[in-house]
């Protein structure tokens, strides 16, 4: 089935939240199941440690605006939505909860990744459509690097996005898969990031879930977490995405 993605329209919310919001919706009314995904074997290495959450983390650590990825965890597992055409690895440590229309005539289906302290880290999600909503404002990019197993998909590349949209108090931010590479700049109506990627039969959205709406007080905050282990574990989950 061709995918669907509906027009944007801006409001006061992140790219990431809305994706996750309007997946749901395409979960509604569905019957629903519930699984663990126990961890798989694991490959070579160590998995990364458990961190802080990201208010408690100093401001001081910063990162560069590199596109080269840093050294994977390889201590991983590797998971698969139903279907069949979506994959990702995550930290063998690491629990996946499932939730899916059983029911739905294109598999749509939200995978929750929790870290063992049982704590929320990310969600990958597909469906046959799904609706997004831009944040206005300036917009700051910490890094937006090319997903290699999103390549090949209709639309603009599937890229992991990590960005603030807007300042101060309105400060928004996303660590989330993006339909091409997230531009710095000011968001104006039709330019907000796209956190929805096309596969062959529906659409995709993954993203970074924080304890607080406001997860970091300032940029350095961010960029502390971001290269922290816990950051850096959430960044390669989405950089790990596969879709045929």
């Amino acid at each position: 089935m061709p995918a669907t993605v509906r027009p944007r329209r801006l409001a006061a919310r992140s790219s990431a939240a809305l994706s996750a919001a309007a997946l749901s919706l395409a979960l509604s009314g569905c019957a629903s199941m519930a699984t663990t995904a126990p961890p798989a074997p694991s490959q070579t290495g160590a998995a990364p440690s458990a961190a802080a959450s990201p208010s408690r983390l100093p401001p001081s650590a910063g990162i560069s605006n590199s596109t080269s990825t840093a050294a994977r965890p390889a201590a991983l597992a590797t998971y698969t939505l139903p279907g069949g055409a979506v994959s990702f690895d995550y930290p063998r440590g690491w629990t996946v909860e499932l939730f899916h229309a059983a029911s739905a005539s294109v598999p749509t289906a939200t995978a929750t990744l929790e870290d063992a302290g049982g704590r929320k880290m990310a969600t990958v999600s597909i469906a046959a459509i799904g609706d997004v909503v831009g944040h206005a404002g300036p917009r700051m990019v910490f890094e937006s690097v090319a997903v290699p197993g999103l390549a090949g998909l209709p639309g603009a590349p599937g890229h992991a996005s990590f960005y603030r949209v807007g300042a101060d108090r309105d400060a928004q931010f996303a660590l989330e898969l993006t339909a091409g590479a997230v531009i710095p700049g000011e968001n104006a109506p039709g330019s907000a990031p796209v956190g929805l990627i096309r596969t062959r039969d529906g659409i995709l959205a993954a993203a970074a879930v924080w304890d607080s709406p406001v997860p970091f007080a300032s940029d350095e905050a961010a960029r502390a977490w971001y290269s922290s282990a816990v950051g850096r574990a959430v960044r390669d989950v989405l950089l790990s995405i596969r879709a045929t």
